[in-house]
């Protein structure tokens, strides 16, 4: 598998769409940040810092997915010796990889920006290290996402559109098929909303709790990613 991670993320390093959407969400960052006048401090820099890195790893994630289905090389790669569960699962972690790029360049710039801003830098490392954590399995997990729709839709533009759907209007969705079944919370379980749930300073144990159920849940879905690659016809 290691050798796939490898070979993908060699490919992405030469990949001038990937630098470009590297470039596109620091530019968008720096001009929101400019843009608003309000003082975050340095703990809410830290714990918000992945707010809009899912419209952007869909991007990259799809791209990865896709790749070697635009190149007309995904044949050869499926019949190098390597079993389809592990290039799929390999493909992903690469995907991930780049996630997490464009979610340290919103964490150094959202830091830069309190710091700039007069905040007091006043927290421990424990915090620090939990904070990342906490967004690094966020991303993770709309990383899973975005990555099997982009696995099992060959099309970017229709990939794209359902992942930014389901970022724009999934904890909507939600709500309203708990309010349907009159299951009470059920948004509260959806990846959005937990998102933004955990971009407070102080996470609670029932928030730690969700996080946890819908990774559980969404890792699943990687399985059914790989399950569903190694059952496809490639041509």
């Amino acid at each position: 598998m290691h050798k796939v991670v490898k070979a993908e993320l060699f490919k992405l390093k030469r990949n001038k769409a990937y630098w470009f959407i590297l470039l596109l969400s620091f530019g968008i960052y720096l001009a929101l940040g400019l843009m608003t006048d309000e003082k975050i401090s340095f703990q809410d820099a830290i714990a918000s810092s992945a707010s809009i890195v899912p419209l952007f790893s869909a991007l990259v994630a799809i791209s990865v997915a896709q790749a070697d289905y635009n190149d007309g090389t995904m044949k050869n790669v499926v019949s190098a010796g390597i079993s389809r569960t592990s290039i799929y699962i390999g493909k992903l972690l690469a995907a991930y990889i780049g996630c997490m790029g464009i979610f340290l360049i919103e964490a150094i710039m959202s830091v830069g920006f309190s710091v700039y801003g007069g905040a007091t830098v006043t927290m421990d490392a424990f915090f620090i290290i939990k904070a990342v954590l906490l967004q690094a399995v966020v991303v993770l997990n709309y990383t899973v996402i975005f990555f099997l729709l982009g696995s099992i839709i060959h099309s970017a533009a229709l990939a794209v559109s359902l992942s930014f759907a389901y970022y724009l209007f999934g904890a909507f969705a939600f709500g309203y098929v708990g309010s349907f079944l009159h299951i009470s919370g059920l948004a509260d379980y959806e990846l959005g909303s937990v998102a933004t749930a955990i971009e407070q300073v102080n996470v609670n144990t029932v928030t730690m709790l969700h996080l946890g159920i819908v990774t559980i849940v969404i890792l699943f879905f990687a399985y059914v990613g790989a399950f569903c690659f190694n059952r496809q016809e490639i041509k």
